[in-house]
């Protein structure tokens, strides 16, 4: 089955069925993110422990998975060849493959390639899940994206303790071992989930019906040339770099906002309750933008999310002139809404910029995007932070930032072509 049937509407059926598959990519992807981004730094310095590996190695380790970034950019044809379900199933087990793997490693390249195994299995689910999302949603895609993101970003709050705990009780070989167990488990309430209702239930409001039965009939038009062409090379490598800032914002706030308010008089225990604010705000921003995405225009959610973060610079760099708790705790709450939603909103952005049977293409270069801008924002950060203190970092974000303003109103602005066929 394509992708293109998989989406194919049906007679009809359970009007929650599309929610409880949310429910079952949610159920995943919290495995997925809170093993390959929480459980494994806490697995990987007991083995490091254990091996007398240098904290250099322990690093390299964590930042391997980020090298299968460039994959999400050539992912999206075989997704669109055999469907994006088996790639779900796939990332899930690939965490399970490299947890047990890992308690028979005890070379450090053995460690490496199961890391990078692990993200690939990221990288394959999380270009998925969202495409199976937008064949499920129309009017409410924004609100069903925005559930599995917040899911996606909440992972660490169970699995993160959890493995803590698990490796307490009975070491590490003995939690990784359970933990791809657990992940596992998660697998057969999705596949219940497609299986049962791929044939039985409405899964997209009926205006959208003709468009879809047509794009079934029709080979997909999704390569790279389709995509450039329909948005434009010049405005496609503006909105890489666009998305590409974006990344590296979120990341060079969130791995030196300890640094900023260390320099700026505030303790450590101040910190962590601002990290905190940033990681609940970030939740919450999450939430909001998918549902204001879907009541309100675009443009609006734009402006909105460059105003707070715009706002969020401005109150930390009054902080730096007067350093007040009241400062940072109001500027950390600007900026973890507004990065948290400015992520989720480009994805809507580029749903809307594209033609459907394009999505999986675009989604791919967004993901890549951004997994680039994350793995550079931190080392970016640092430098201007060693050059020019605290005020360095402000002027990084606000710089790296200024394109995705500028291209999320310009495409927030634009015609809308999620709902068009291909011409």
């Amino acid at each position: 089955m394509t992708a293109t049937q998989s989406i194919e509407p049906t007679r009809s059926g359970n009007s929650l069925y599309p929610w409880q598959i949310v429910g079952g990519l949610s159920a995943s992807v919290v495995v997925l993110m809170g093993i390959c981004l929480y459980s494994f730094i806490f697995l990987a310095a007991a083995q490091a422990n254990e091996q007398n590996w240098s904290a250099t190695q322990s690093g390299g380790l964590v930042s391997a998975m980020w090298l299968v970034a460039p994959l999400a950019l050539v992912i999206a044809p075989v997704i669109n060849r055999y469907g994006p379900w088996p790639f779900v199933v796939l990332g899930v087990v690939a965490q399970a493959v490299s947890l047990i793997g890992m308690t028979y490693s005890t070379q450090f390249a053995e460690l490496y390639v199961l890391r990078m195994v692990m993200g690939v299995g990221k990288v394959v689910l999380m270009v998925s899940a969202p495409v199976i999302i937008a064949g499920y949603f129309t009017d409410k895609f924004g609100t069903a994206l925005s559930v599995f993101w917040a899911f996606a970003s909440g992972a660490g709050i169970v699995m993160a303790p959890l493995t803590e705990h698990l490796i307490g009780m009975f070491g590490w070989r003995s939690a990784s071992v359970t933990l791809a167990v657990i992940a596992l488990c998660s697998l057969p309430l999705t596949a219940a989930l497609y299986f049962t209702g791929r044939n039985r239930y409405i899964i997209t409001r009926p205006a959208a019906a003709p468009i879809q039965a047509a794009e079934a009939a029709e080979p997909a038009k999704g390569s790279w040339k389709d995509v450039a062409g329909s948005l434009g090379l010049v405005q496609l490598i503006f909105i890489g770099l666009a998305v590409f800032g974006t990344g590296v914002t979120a990341v060079a706030l969130f791995s030196h906002i300890t640094t900023l308010m260390t320099q700026s008089g505030f303790d450590s225990e101040f910190q962590s309750y601002l990290v905190s604010i940033l990681s609940i705000t970030a939740v919450i921003g999450t939430l909001v933008i998918g549902w204001a995405m879907d009541r309100f225009p675009p443009v609006w959610s734009a402006l909105a999310i460059s105003a707070m973060i715009a706002s969020g610079l401005v109150t930390y760099a009054l902080m730096l002139q007067n350093p007040t708790a009241t400062l940072a705790i109001t500027g950390t709450a600007f900026l973890g809404l507004g990065l948290a939603a400015g992520e989720l909103m480009w994805i809507n952005l580029v749903r809307r910029a594209v033609v459907s049977a394009q999505f999986s293409t675009a989604y791919g270069g967004w993901y890549f995007a951004i997994q680039v801008g994350y793995a550079s924002g931190g080392a970016l950060a640092g430098v201007f932070i060693d050059r020019f203190q605290s005020a360095g970092l402000l002027v990084t974000m606000l710089a790296l930032y200024l394109p995705a303003m500028v291209m999320s109103v310009k495409l927030a602005r634009g015609e809308n072509k999620g709902e068009q066929r291909p011409s």
